[in-house]
């Protein structure tokens, strides 16, 4: 039986952890992650679940069927750049990534990328041609050296690596390009890798939802991919997010808090966590019914009920499902740090529950940000209008009520409705009789400061006392 959490009234003013202690046990690294830091709560609520999503993603299918996406939304429009997204490229092993080039070993040795692709197609023939003589059956030696011989040329043509940059993942011959494990994270590295993704969500969905490519036996077969990156808010528009939601891939959308926070991740504890995650868990997780028993994930958890009434049916399942796979994934990422480091179970334990208590809030924040284009407002008045009339609200600033009703064409009634509906989301600020829209960097402030989005408890610290004693 989990005991519940505690509450806490403030956030405990520590210094961000630069973790400088090299020969520190990988589960008081986590630790110290999770609770140190002299930032706001949003800041590090976003590093944590940044963390543990891109943990998630290294583990891949070893730990969960499907891998959620984590795609950060900067706050900062002018700025392109954002910490958040460093911080989960380096976790993902996104440098690692081999471009295409000569390689002096290999089937393919000193072969070239622009004959890579050849090579790759004869050795499919090849295959192909074997299959159909049925007198002469393959022998496993020379399927491996067939096999051999395509992965080599792959690697010269279109580089190696678990993680790949978005546009460099497909080809319109071989599919989606994969290691041998059909598994890989797409990496929204460039203008081009994030205008490719934006154009595929919307035109081209099913090249996400059934990705498909060669895989082992040099076969057609389904893979699985999950997307790590950042927009900004003028490519998150209302057009693709509709779309994304459609698409039945749990993809998380995390505002980044506008007081950014440079994040440490060259620690090596997560240097060696990121190196040695992938493949390390069998069975797959179960998912479980239910949140962790305690009142402040239940409280959270009837906030994300709430939240997802009035979303897509197929993305309100993906996130109960996830919602409830954090927990279990949590206490595998704790238990796997804690065993190789002489951890209690009572300390992999505090650290799973104090993990899964920030991913758990940053998963319903990011689902409550979904409001900045008008999904999950209560009411009965339809999304379409509401979108129009908030639309109408941000293209003309500072209007009065009287011009709220005549410009959009609604009732004083509606009108109404729609504005109590949009102040409740910090959508617009309304001033005596003078309505406002909020600038996204607004938006994204209050949505992480609001009362109704609690801090996490803390178990590490009566944990940590208890193993000290």
């Amino acid at each position: 039986m989990i005991a519940p959490g505690t509450y806490r009234s403030e956030t405990e003013p520590n210094k961000w952890p630069k973790l400088e202690q090299m020969n520190s046990p990988m589960h008081q690294v986590l630790a110290d992650f999770i609770h140190g830091g002299d930032e706001e709560l949003p800041a590090r609520t976003a590093a944590v679940f940044t963390l543990f999503l891109s943990l998630w993603q290294n583990s891949g299918s070893s730990i969960t069927r499907r891998t959620p996406s984590l795609v950060i939304i900067n706050s900062a429009e002018e700025d392109d750049t954002s910490p958040l997204d460093s911080f989960a490229a380096s976790l993902v092993n996104s440098k690692d990534f081999k471009q295409p080039q000569i390689n002096q070993t290999g089937m393919f040795a000193h072969g070239t990328p622009k004959l890579a692709p050849t090579f790759m197609a004869n050795a499919i023939d090849r295959m192909e041609e074997r299959r159909k003589k049925a007198s002469f059956p393959m022998t496993g030696q020379e399927l491996q050296m067939l096999e051999e011989q395509f992965y080599a040329a792959q690697k010269t043509g279109f580089g190696h690596g678990r993680t790949r940059p978005y546009t460099m993942a497909w080809d319109e011959a071989f599919g989606l390009i994969t290691e041998r494990d059909c598994e890989v994270i797409l990496r929204l590295e460039t203008d081009d890798d994030r205008a490719a993704f934006l154009q595929d969500v919307v035109s081209d969905p099913t090249k996400l939802q059934a990705a498909q490519g060669f895989g082992p036996d040099l076969t057609v077969v389904s893979k699985r991919l999950c997307v790590s990156g950042a927009l900004t808010p003028s490519e998150w528009d209302g057009e693709f997010t509709t779309h994304a939601l459609e698409l039945g891939l749990p993809m998380v959308f995390l505002p980044e808090p506008v007081r950014k926070t440079a994040v440490d991740s060259l620690h090596p504890a997560f240097t060696f966590m990121t190196s040695m995650l992938p493949n390390s868990f069998h069975p797959e997780l179960e998912s479980p019914a239910n949140l962790v028993p305690d009142r402040w994930f239940a409280d959270y958890g009837e906030r994300l009920r709430k939240k997802l009434r009035a979303l897509p049916g197929d993305y309100e399942f993906l996130m109960q499902r996830m919602a409830r796979q954090l927990y279990p994934v949590s206490l595998r990422l704790a238990n796997w740090a804690g065993n190789r480091a002489g951890a209690s179970s009572k300390e992999s334990e505090a650290i799973a529950l104090d993990l899964c208590a920030h991913a758990l809030r940053g998963l319903v924040i990011s689902v409550a940000g979904l409001s900045w284009h008008g999904f999950g407002l209560n009411g009965d008045i339809p999304r379409e209008e509401a979108v129009r009339v908030l639309d109408w609200i941000r293209h003309n600033g500072s209007v009065s009520l009287s011009d709220v009703a005549r410009g959009t064409r609604i009732s004083k009634e509606t009108r109404d409705e729609l504005l109590k509906r949009f102040a409740e989301e910090d959508l617009v600020k309304i001033d005596g009789k003078v309505v406002t829209a909020t600038t996204y960097a607004e938006f994204v402030a209050a949505l992480y400061g609001r009362k109704e989005f609690p801090e996490p408890p803390i178990h590490w610290k009566a944990s940590a006392a208890k193993a000290k004693a």
